[in-house]
């Protein structure tokens, strides 16, 4: 049951990381594209996290491995060039950094559950989606006002 829970919540990341972050810097994937990378990227996030967890090997590594893979998944699922994979993979790595250091630590810290009985309960799904509220909020804004970073980034250098 806990695995289930767990893909249910790695998915929904999986998809709002291929939604938004290719969205953010102007690259055009359709949605199809979006839930193949998406699946297959919360497939990924859940296999590495447990493998890690199998053979006792201390998370922090597995960042990077999942960047690799997010950033392939964008260039070869997502058909955009590999700068545009890369700046993507970076900019899900951040909106995901500023869940985690943000909304994740005050999560934790109002629930009061030891983080090793968090792994056994739906509220690691649900913190799952509180680490993802950067993207959730950056989602909606992409879909509302077709917000690009890339383009804003360029007006600002402009000035």
């Amino acid at each position: 049951m806990l695995s289930l829970k767990l893909l249910i919540g790695f998915f929904g990341e999986g998809i709002l990381t291929a939604y938004t972050c290719p969205r953010l810097i102007g690259a055009k994937i359709n949605y199809r594209q979006v839930l193949s990378i998406g699946i297959v990227y919360g497939f990924f996030i859940y296999f590495v996290r447990s493998v890690y967890s199998l053979f006792n090997i201390p998370l922090g590594t597995h960042t990077l491995v999942l960047l690799c893979i997010l950033t392939l998944l964008f260039k070869y699922l997502g058909k955009i060039s590999f700068l545009e994979s890369v700046i993507a993979m970076f900019i899900a790595e951040g909106l995901l950094v500023i869940g985690e250091s943000v909304f994740a630590l005050l999560y934790l810290s109002w629930i009061k559950i030891p983080f090793k009985e968090l792994s056994n309960t739906w509220h690691h799904v649900l913190l799952i989606y509180i680490v993802n509220l950067p993207m959730i909020i950056m989602s909606i804004i992409v879909r509302l006002v077709n917000f690009k970073f890339i383009e804003s980034l360029r007006n600002i250098l402009r000035m």
